[in-house]
C-alpha cells in the first residue's frame, strides 16, 4: 500500500528507528533536520501575519542553518535550542 499524507499513519515511518528499517543516516536527511524544517514550515503556513510566528521561524531558521553548517548531533542540537529558548 503507497503511504500518502492522506493515509491515516503516513507519518508514522518517521517513528521507526533507521535500522529497524535497514537503512543509515546517511541514506537521507537526518530526522531532526526534517522535523526542523517542517516545524518553519508550518510556523510559517499558519502564522505569516503575526510578530510571535516571525520571531519563531526565525529562530527555527537559524537552528537549521546550524545543524546543516555545523553538522550537530540531535543532543547537541536540543542543548542549542534550548539555550535559545525557541
Amino acid at each position: 500500500m503507497k503511504m500518502t499524507p492522506a493515509t491515516p499513519g503516513w507519518f508514522s515511518w518517521l517513528l521507526v528507528p533507521l535500522a529497524a528499517v535497514g537503512a543509515t543516516p546517511a541514506a537521507g536527511l537526518p530526522l531532526v533536520a526534517v522535523a526542523l524544517a517542517a516545524a518553519l514550515v508550518v510556523i510559517v503556513a499558519l502564522g505569516s501575519l503575526t510578530r510571535a510566528s516571525e520571531i519563531a521561524a526565525l529562530g527555527v531558521g537559524r537552528a537549521l542553518l546550524l545543524y546543516a553548517a555545523l553538522g550537530l548531533s540531535s543532543a547537541a542540537l536540543a542543548i542549542v535550542l534550548v539555550a535559545r529558548r525557541i
